[in-house]
C-alpha cells in the first residue's frame, strides 16, 4: 500500500515551482540552470520521469492519493495522477483535505490528527 500526499508532475517540475516560490522567479533561464545543477549535483541518481509514468508501473499496489487547498500547484498534478494507475480499483483519492502533509509540520495538534486519522482509517481499512 502507499499513501502519496501531493505528487508534483515531475521532478523538474518541482524544482521549478521551488525557485518560483522562495525567489519569485520564474524563467526558462534560471530553470535550465537549476535542472543542470541538480544533475551535476545528484549525478544519474536524479532522473526526470514524469510522475505518470511512474505511477503506470505500479500495478497491484492500493494507492491512496491525497492533496489539498495548501499544496498550490501540487493538488491539480496529484489529480492527474489518478487516471495513471492501471489498476483504477486500487486508488482512492482525497483533493478535500484542509491541511495536507506539505504543510503539516505548521499545523496544530487537532489539525494534524485529523490528517493522521485519514491515513490510518486508510491503513485500517486495507489491512483487514
Amino acid at each position: 500500500m502507499l499513501v502519496l500526499d501531493s505528487i508534483p508532475a515531475s521532478p523538474d517540475q518541482l524544482l521549478r515551482a521551488v525557485v518560483k516560490e522562495r525567489y519569485e522567479l520564474d524563467n526558462n533561464l534560471l530553470d535550465f540552470f537549476v535542472r543542470t545543477a541538480a544533475r551535476i549535483y545528484l549525478g544519474s541518481s536524479y532522473q526526470s520521469r514524469p510522475s505518470c509514468e511512474l505511477a503506470s508501473q505500479i500495478k497491484t499496489q492500493k494507492v491512496l492519493l491525497l492533496s489539498g487547498e495548501d499544496a498550490g500547484y501540487l493538488k491539480q498534478s496529484t489529480i492527474n495522477l489518478a487516471p495513471c494507475f492501471p489498476n483504477q480499483a486500487n486508488v482512492e483519492i482525497k483533493t478535500d483535505l484542509p491541511l495536507t502533509g506539505f504543510r503539516l509540520a505548521s499545523a496544530t495538534g487537532e489539525q494534524g490528527e485529523g490528517y493522521d486519522r485519514r491515513v490510518i482509517d486508510y491503513f485500517d481499512k486495507n489491512l483487514r
